[in-house]
């Protein structure tokens, strides 16, 4: 498959708990990765609209889920959006870790354009109103 990142969440049953299962799936040259990470469906509302910018912000838009294990943080899904060039070129950086044995991880990108993100950013809002299944965002 081509170079990409897809999202697809899993809330619970209980309308009460506002945690599901972030599953991250994502390609970029030559390398691979699959994740998962306990999130607030808040919190992908809200970064699936913060995607919409034009422009991004010069620093980007970083969104990371993790944990704490014997007092050191562990990051297991970051998911970097930052403009690479004048032409409005994108680069996806994504670094996963394995949430049952950090030891397995990895770090890699692809470069996109903002008409893919719009698409992206609205299949985000999609999936976590129940609509769809999953959002990806294609390489350009």
């Amino acid at each position: 498959m081509a170079d990409h990142l897809t999202l697809e969440y899993e809330f619970k049953n209980d309308p009460k708990d506002d945690f599901g299962w972030l599953i991250i799936k994502a390609e970029g040259k030559g390398f691979a990765g699959l994740s998962g990470f306990w999130v607030q469906w808040q919190d992908v509302v809200e970064w699936s609209v913060e995607i919409q910018q034009f422009p991004l912000p010069a620093t980007g838009i970083d969104a990371e889920w993790g944990y704490r294990q014997d007092g050191q943080y562990l990051q297991v899904i970051h998911i970097g959006l930052y403009q690479c060039s004048d032409a409005g070129r994108i680069f996806a950086r994504l670094r996963l870790r394995d949430y049952y044995d950090s030891n397995f991880k990895a770090e890699f990108g692809f470069e996109t354009c903002y008409a893919n993100l719009q698409i992206f950013s609205k299949e985000v809002g999609l999936m976590m109103a129940k609509a769809s299944r999953q959002a990806t965002l294609h390489a350009d």
